[in-house]
């Protein structure tokens, strides 16, 4: 399960907070209830609206009925007009006529048309346009001139097929006799009637229900619209739409529900093939639905509450639950970080005092555990130090002996004493104190004892540079006896066979919080097999080597850690590098270079 995608791990509720499955636990059980209840609102809306659709679709049906049978019976007139014997005489041989006569036939013929725009509300006026005669005879007048436009959109509109046509802000309808071509200029008479708008808009507003609902007419080619408001009313931009949504821009019959603004509205419509025009009525679903909205709001409202209070009262219990196990979990990273010290208690006699008290007693017990490891530890190291150190002092004694033994059989007296002299000092500082540890100064003054020693010895074919000691670092504790071997693996490994101009380079000096004592040598021998085999020995550590460098890198590995350990490498002198590297706290960083002596 550790290759398992971070996603698939938060869906598993094994790894959730108890504050998440607390919280989900009463979302399990309102939300389902709080979706039932949105369902059976849109249910309820679902069918108030179809209900309402309904009554919209016999709505429009009806009062369209209502509006063709109306202009049924014009077109039925219009057409018994035609007919007429005396507009036919009138139009077609007016010369047969005097004056007198000719004066009569247009009396009775504005006659007849004045019954004729009486028969319907819908006509405003009705006309009579005879070329012959050189006039129009109105309903209303004896000598109303029509204008060339209005004649010529009523051409059109026969010629088109269409009812109704507007023209100059006027709704018109008519017919010529006989029917002719736009191309040809003469007909016998043209019949126009101006039909009369604000009826139609009166009738349309009758059709209105509820406040935000409404009717209008629109004819097919979208030149001209009528609705039940006022005469300068902008026509709704979802009439082109409902109009575009048909192939042959027809929008016969049907329902929608379209967006105007900010508003939501049902619209049922159906076309008239006699009107050539639509005749659509809308409602405010807002209007409609007011109720089912406010309740949908409601419903949205339980939720939000809900949710915080299922927040809120699950923080609460979580609270209960959660305060003693962070206390648990902050004494068990104390006990972690090393603090055995600790006692945690509750007042409350429930399930937490009792861990509380299992804690405490397993603490007591782990402490006292601790306590006896550590002594038993600290026993063993001094004892694997002192082994170490005394391992270092016969070995040194040995070659001490060795040099006295070539200075008194070259019968050198002067160095002899010089040497004791200096050896007493050496052992005089190893035998003085059973402490594992000195100050750095005190073991640089043992360091340069032993470096007179070997120079006394190595004069000739030697030279040895010896570095100060870092300013702030004088009283710094070490453990004893760790610079002398590497000094002497210099001597004794590096320039063993070199006879003449041996260099050995001793410096001390700050990285950091690291205290780095290098020596280096011009040793001409060290291969880089040599240099892999004894970093090997350092890197492993193996037991049984207990002396040289590899014995002081394991006293370091025990007093200071890992961290703090020797670092072989190829010298810039071209022999052996040995580092000695010190972590200490409270180092001195400014300090980057050693003096050279």
């Amino acid at each position: 399960m550790n290759g398992e995608p971070n996603g698939f791990r938060l869906l598993r509720i094994s790894t959730w907070t108890i504050y998440a499955k607390l919280v989900l636990s009463f979302l399990l059980v309102v939300i389902p209830i709080v979706l039932v209840s949105f369902g059976m609102n849109r249910s309820s809306e679902e069918k108030v609206r179809h209900q309402i659709g309904s009554s919209m679709d016999s709505k429009v049906n009806f009062y369209l009925q209502a509006l063709e049978s109306e202009f049924a019976r014009i077109n039925q007139l219009k057409n018994e007009f035609i007919n007429d014997e005396d507009v036919i005489a009138l139009s077609t041989i007016p010369e047969a006529y005097d004056n007198f006569d000719r004066q009569q036939k247009i009396i009775q013929i504005s006659r007849k048309l004045h019954f004729f725009k009486n028969s319907s509300l819908y006509m405003n006026r009705v006309k009579v346009n005879i070329p012959k005669l050189g006039r129009s005879i109105d309903s209303e007048s004896m000598s109303d001139v029509i204008p060339m436009a209005d004649i010529a959109a009523v051409r059109r509109s026969a010629l088109e097929g269409l009812s109704l046509v507007q023209s100059d802000g006027k709704l018109l309808m008519g017919m010529t006799y006989p029917q002719d071509e736009l191309s040809d200029p003469s007909y016998a008479f043209l019949l126009l009637i101006e039909i009369s708008e604000d009826e139609l808009r009166r009738s349309l507003q009758s059709i209105r229900g509820s406040e935000g609902a409404g009717a209008i007419l629109f004819a097919d080619n979208g030149s001209w619209s009528l609705s039940g408001g006022n005469a300068d009313e902008t026509p709704p931009t979802w009439i082109e739409a409902l109009r575009s949504s048909s192939p042959d821009h027809q929008a016969v019959r049907g329902q929608q529900r379209i967006r105007e603004g900010d508003l939501r509205l049902m619209v049922s419509y159906e076309h008239s093939a006699l009107l050539s025009a639509t005749l659509a009525v809308y409602e405010s679903e807002t209007a409609v639905l007011g109720p089912l909205a406010e309740y949908k709001e409601w419903l949205l409202a339980i939720l939000v509450v809900s949710t915080v209070v299922i927040v809120f009262f699950s923080y609460g219990i979580h609270r209960l639950i959660h305060r003693p196990l962070q206390r648990l979990v902050i004494a068990f990273r104390k006990v972690e970080s090393g603090s055995l010290d600790i006692a945690i208690h509750r007042q409350q006699q429930d399930e937490f005092q009792y861990l509380f008290t299992q804690f405490n007693e397993m603490v007591r017990k782990v402490k006292s555990l601790i306590i006896n490891v550590y002594e038993q530890e600290i026993r063993a190291q001094r004892l694997e130090l002192k082994q170490l150190q005394s391992q270092i002092n016969p070995h040194f004694l040995y070659n001490s002996y060795y040099a006295i033994y070539r200075l008194a059989e070259n019968e050198d007296l002067e160095k002899v004493a010089i040497y004791t002299r200096y050896l007493g000092d050496y052992f005089q500082y190893i035998t003085r104190t059973g402490s594992d540890e000195v100050t750095l100064e005190t073991e640089v003054r043992h360091a340069r004892a032993y470096v007179e020693i070997q120079m006394l010895r190595y004069t000739k074919r030697i030279r040895t540079f010896f570095g100060e000691i870092p300013p702030g670092a004088e009283d710094i504790p070490i453990p004893k006896m760790i610079l002398q071997p590497i000094i002497e693996n210099a001597y004794h490994h590096g320039l063993a066979n070199r006879t003449v101009d041996g260099i050995v380079d001793i410096s001390m000096l700050w990285r950091g919080e690291r205290l780095v004592f290098t020596v280096d040598d011009n040793g001409n021998e060290l291969t880089d097999g040599k240099l892999a085999h004894l970093r090997d020995l350092l890197l492993i550590g193996e037991p049984e080597e207990t002396t040289g460098i590899v014995n002081v890198n394991r006293r370091l590995g025990i007093r200071y850690g890992r961290e703090s350990r020797l670092i072989v490498s190829r010298s810039d002198l071209g022999g052996l590098r040995v580092e000695l590297v010190l972590i200490l706290k409270g180092g001195n960083p400014n300090v980057q270079t050693a003096d050279r002596g």
